[in-house]
């Protein structure tokens, strides 16, 4: 989105960056993979769909959410906004603290998480706006490693932090739909503080939400918001 569209969130292990032309080729790539296109459910673009789609997301104009947009939606639903943020991975060597926007154009692209906006209706019918996450650690050797999860924390403490510093997401609106036998994302997102609310035996999917009702709350990590030009 243009409106926020030279920000990135800088953190000690991942840096989030906007989605920009210089990413498409790897993006590309990566969901060339069936295995990937299964576990984020997107259909394949050809290069040529991949880059006018990059295109749309830097010039749409109609949110004040903010970073390039550019996942598919599922087939079963419609989503009125979709966020994402390409991750970046940050070596174990790296403690500088003064990390300049060159240095974090030249780290490596390893991932992507997600945003997707939905007005939906509750139990009885009323309108209300679930938060879908997603995150995708896309090259193999960076699984494992703690990677996922820091990104996808850094993305929901942004996401939940107030207006200017954040989306101002309120927390409850947090959910999650992941394949019944892919138990390390389960897990990752009950580290969150999700909880499996219920089966979609449908789609083989379960359903998880933020737990706001517990008892403790994990802290997600904090990242640096910056300019990114």
């Amino acid at each position: 989105m243009r409106v926020n569209a030279n920000t990135c969130i800088v953190g000690d292990s991942v840096v989030l960056v906007p989605y920009r032309p210089e990413h498409v080729p790897t993006y590309h790539r990566w969901m060339t993979d069936p295995k990937l296109q299964e576990l984020t459910a997107s259909e394949p673009l050809t290069y040529e769909q991949e880059v006018e789609m990059q295109k749309k997301w830097r010039d749409d104009e109609d949110s004040k959410c903010d970073y390039a947009l550019m996942r598919r939606p599922k087939t079963d639903s419609v989503y009125s906004l979709e966020l994402t943020f390409i991750v970046l991975g940050r070596p174990q060597t790296d403690l500088r603290e003064d990390l300049h926007n060159e240095d974090v154009a030249q780290l490596p692209m390893i991932g992507d998480v997600n945003l997707f906006f939905n007005r939906t209706a509750d139990e009885v019918g009323n309108d209300v706006l679930e938060v879908e996450c997603e995150v995708m650690i896309a090259e193999p050797r960076y699984r494992g490693q703690g990677l996922g999860h820091a990104a996808l924390s850094m993305l929901l403490s942004y996401a939940s932090s107030s207006i200017p510093d954040g989306l101002g997401v309120p927390k409850s609106c947090f959910v999650a739909e992941i394949g019944l036998e892919n138990l390390a994302s389960r897990a990752l997102f009950r580290k969150l503080g999700f909880r499996e609310s219920k089966v979609v035996e449908i789609f083989n999917e379960v359903e998880l939400k933020y737990d706001i009702e517990a008892t403790s709350h994990p802290e997600w990590l904090k990242g640096e918001k910056r300019v990114y030009d």
